[in-house]
This record gives C-alpha cells, sequence and structure tokens, in this order.
C-alpha cells in the first residue's frame, strides 16, 4: 500500500481559519492592553464594530469557499456521470465483471482483455484518481464524492487490483494509482459521512 498521506485542506480554507484565530487573539490583547491604559475605553464601540466588520468578511469568505467547492464537485461529478465516454465504459466493464469478478494474470495477459477491455478500464481508473487527487488537495467535497461514489471506487479497485499491481510492475512505478488505493482505504475504514 502506498504512504502517502490523505488529506489536506485547500490552503485558502487553512490560511482564513489562521486569519481568524489571529484576529480574535490580537482583539483580546488590544482589549487587555486597553483596559490597562484607560478603563475608561475611548472609542471602543468604533473598535468593537471595525472588529465585527472584519469577522463578518473573513466569515463570508469561509461559506464562499466551501459553497464553491460543493458546487464544483457535484458540476464535476455530473458531467463525467453523463458523458458518454464513461458511461460506455463502465457498461463494458460491468459486462466484463458479471463474468469475471476479479481480474487474474491470465485474464490480463490475454489478447481480448487487452484490446477490448483494458482501454475502458483504464478510463474509469483515471476518473477514479482524479477524483481521488482533487479531495486529497481539497479541490472537492468529500462528503458528497463518498456518498455519491463510495461503492463504484470499492467495486473497480477490488475488481482491478491486481491489474493495477501488473502495471505497477511493468511500469516499474509503485505510484500508479495510489490515489485511489488510499481513497478506497480510507473510505471502507470509516463511518458513512452525511454532514
Amino acid at each position: 500500500m502506498s504512504n502517502i498521506k490523505f488529506y489536506i485542506k485547500t490552503p485558502s480554507i487553512f490560511w482564513m481559519f489562521f486569519l481568524l484565530a489571529i484576529s480574535f487573539l490580537s482583539f483580546g490583547i488590544f482589549l487587555i492592553y486597553q483596559f490597562l491604559q484607560e478603563p475608561a475605553f475611548k472609542n471602543l464601540v468604533a473598535w468593537i464594530t471595525a472588529f465585527i466588520t472584519f469577522i463578518g468578511v473573513i466569515l463570508t469568505g469561509l461559506f464562499s469557499i466551501k459553497n464553491s467547492i460543493k458546487q464544483h464537485t457535484i458540476s464535476y461529478w455530473l458531467n463525467v456521470r453523463t458523458s458518454d465516454s464513461y458511461t460506455t465504459s463502465l457498461k463494458i466493464i460491468n459486462n466484463f465483471g458479471k463474468r469475471t469478478p476479479i481480474l487474474n494474470k491470465e485474464i490480463i495477459d490475454s489478447d481480448h482483455f487487452q484490446q477490448e477491455i483494458e482501454p475502458h478500464l483504464l478510463h474509469i481508473l483515471n476518473q477514479l484518481e482524479f477524483c481521488a487527487v482533487c479531495l486529497r488537495t481539497g479541490d472537492f467535497d468529500e462528503c458528497i464524492l463518498k456518498n455519491a461514489m463510495a461503492g463504484i471506487l470499492e467495486k473497480n479497485f477490488e475488481f482491478s487490483q491486481s491489474y493495477i499491481t501488473e502495471l505497477r510492475k511493468k511500469n516499474n512505478r509503485v505510484s500508479l494509482f495510489e490515489h485511489i488505493e488510499v481513497l478506497n482505504s480510507r473510505w471502507s475504514s470509516q463511518p458513512n459521512i452525511y454532514i
């Protein structure tokens, strides 16, 4: 199994939370300093108003980023699921999977598999790998994708696990489809996410 570590958040969300925390801390220090200097607090209302406005802007930005990530995830998944090439590949792999629930070396080495099945399997695996990469970097919403595609990921990974192993040996690259592997492991060990 790969040693990459999931998951990181988008840098913009991290920095927004960091900025929010620093703002609270600095305003608290400012209030303590003002109280020690002048217990009467001149212009306190103006400072509190500016601080509340600043916090409102940060929170609005956080919610906008979160909502845009969710919308981007939904748009991407709808485009993939309605794509002719993806649905064709999925049908071919599902039909092949009914006869062969799990790939083995003998099937992988057959001419029929390499000419008729492999291009479609690679298409599906590449789509799943792209989703896993986008989840890792925080560009997609994990809750939405887990509820939409956890079964698809698990089924396709189990079906093609020996194929991925052979592909890694053939290309001498252990990193091929590593994100799918780690994501499958993560989702199978976690309870369902509905929030």
